[in-house]
């Protein structure tokens, strides 16, 4: 099994280059840094901790994190796509600037690349975040005694049944892991059926119920919020079609609440000039962040088509919808609005986060519902309902204070 992997992940190491160009007609970005994906990245001196985070999800997952480690650390920060290296940049300009933080595209998972990418960078100890396991990178850590963890990890049942299919090849990978660090014990459990050594697992929790929001922008955006004196609803990290579904939910809303604000925040950046026409397309009057920060009374759509800003949306939002969740496909993390205190709606289909999503409904934090027809009945009420509506938010955000401390037991694991 490793000799097909590393025969299939020869081929895309070769057609990468096609797949990149195609991607920059849509994102520039990916037409830059390619040979770092081939493991020509800058040297650096000897001893910095690697942390890998896949995309802008990951990187803001692991902000606080990162903070922590700099204390002491000098880090290189790698990841996959192009909008993750843009929110790096943006998080870390001054510390990237003092050479504090070095960030690179992580390697093709390539063995000569790899070993390549090792040579200049020696790092002390190579850290994953959540969900990325490289194969060729954790056997080559392993033999060359450079510890490797995977840390606020979770593995739903759909990616459960998926690696057991690779039987003891994902057996031999996911030991090559000194220490796995899961959410919640569910994850834990994956692992260990998968082959994992039980020496290895720890339940931390996740690193994301440990937000760090700067409470200066947060006053300045509820003062934002009240002097827009309008009712906002948010459909966060949406995909398609959900758009097309929240619009047309949208125009019944405003039937009822003519100055209802729709804000839409698509999870792909390559997505958001589609979405702009859908929008469009639907003879709304809407604008977007692109173009400008501030939204006029009349605008009733506003399009958020930028990278790493969901908690400004959240903050000035009544109503919170979670997207990827309407359709089979396992939602998304609702930890930020239950930190912001919002009364949060998702779909059904929360797979990858059934053990938040089953503490919110536990504990009324939350509304799970499985059709259009419902989120337009339970959108439209909690608008008409502060009291509902303010007690949904406080009791997800007392969900959210039973999910913290995982940093501090992230950092034990680390150091």
């Amino acid at each position: 099994m490793r000799f097909v992997y590393s025969i299939l992940i020869t081929l895309v190491a070769l057609f990468l280059p096609i797949k990149l160009l195609i991607r920059s007609i849509k994102e520039p970005l990916y037409r830059k840094f390619i040979s770092e994906r081939y493991g020509l990245v800058r040297h650096v001196k000897k001893g910095r901790i690697w942390i890998h985070c896949i995309s802008v999800g990951e990187a803001i997952a692991a902000k606080a994190l990162c903070e922590s480690l700099l204390e002491k650390n000098k880090l290189i920060i790698t990841c996959t796509t192009a909008s993750g290296r843009e929110q790096l940049n943006r998080m870390y300009v001054n510390q990237i600037q003092d050479d504090l933080i070095l960030v690179s595209y992580i390697p093709v998972d390539v063995s000569i690349f790899n070993n390549l990418a090792l040579r200049r960078w020696r790092p002390s100890q190579v850290i994953f975040v959540e969900t990325d396991i490289w194969p060729n990178i954790c056997r080559i850590c392993k033999n060359n005694k450079i510890p490797i963890k995977l840390i606020n990890a979770r593995l739903s049942i759909k990616s459960f049944n998926g690696y057991r299919k690779l039987g003891s090849f994902f057996t031999a990978t996911i030991n090559c892991f000194d220490i796995i660090a899961t959410q919640f014990k569910t994850d834990a459990d994956h692992f260990i059926k998968l082959g994992l050594l039980k020496n290895k697992i720890h339940i931390t929790g996740s690193i994301k119920a440990d937000i760090a929001f700067d409470q200066t922008q947060r006053s300045n955006l509820m003062q934002l919020k009240e002097s827009m004196n309008r009712p906002v609803w948010l459909a966060a990290s949406t995909h398609s079609p959900e758009e097309l579904t929240v619009l047309d939910i949208h125009k019944q809303i405003l039937k009822l609440y003519p100055e209802a604000l729709l804000i839409i925040a698509p999870r792909h950046p390559n997505r958001f000039n589609e979405v702009a026409d859908i929008i469009s397309s639907n003879s709304f009057n809407y604008t977007k962040r692109s173009t400008t920060l501030n939204i006029p009374k009349h605008v009733n759509v506003y399009l958020a088509d930028s990278i790493g800003e969901l908690l400004r949306w959240m903050v000035i939002s009544d109503v919170v919808f979670m997207g990827k969740s309407l359709d089979v496909m396992g939602g998304h993390n609702p930890l930020e609005p239950a930190y912001l205190s919002k009364a949060i709606i998702s779909g059904g289909n929360v797979s990858n986060f059934e053990n938040i999503y089953g503490l919110l409904e536990q504990k009324n934090g939350a509304v799970l519902i499985n059709s259009s027809d419902e989120l337009f009945e339970c959108v439209s009420s909690l608008i008409n309902d502060d009291v509902r509506r303010e007690q949904l938010g406080k009791n997800a955000n007392d969900c959210y204070k039973e999910f913290s401390g995982a940093l501090s037991r992230t950092l034990v694991l680390i150091h």
